[in-house]
């Protein structure tokens, strides 16, 4: 059961062997976190920001799920695809939506993005 309040990256540690799928390390170092290095690794454009892992998540997804509402800000100032679905057609978005990060999704929102139900109206 998730505690309210409690850093989600402190609750679900990352694997040691990030870098056999995520060799730039954008989606590891948002996985842990690592402010300082997504900072670094978005300004210098030395990652590609829409890279998905097996999951289909791209660095955003994975920002929106750990709740790091920064490297979000950075991501999307840096022309991350705000849109791109996972593989179960989740957008970032949604997440934010279902995880009721509310500040995320209202940037997010105000920024454009779209969730999977706006595709499909009724």
């Amino acid at each position: 059961m998730r505690t309210v309040g409690a850093n989600p990256c402190q609750m679900y540690p990352y694997p040691t062997d990030w870098k056999e799928f995520d060799p730039d390390g954008l989606l590891a170092a948002v996985e842990i976190c690592d402010e300082v290095r997504v900072k670094t690794l978005i300004q210098a454009n030395l990652s590609d920001l829409n890279k998905k892992n097996e999951e289909g998540f791209t660095a955003l997804h994975r920002a929106v799920l750990r709740n790091s509402f920064n490297p979000v800000k950075w991501l999307v100032k840096a022309k991350a695809k705000i849109d791109l679905a996972d593989e179960y057609g989740w957008t970032a978005l949604d997440f934010a939506v279902g995880l009721e990060r509310r500040d995320i999704g209202e940037f997010l929102a105000k920024k454009g993005a779209r969730t999977r139900y706006q595709e499909y109206p009724d």
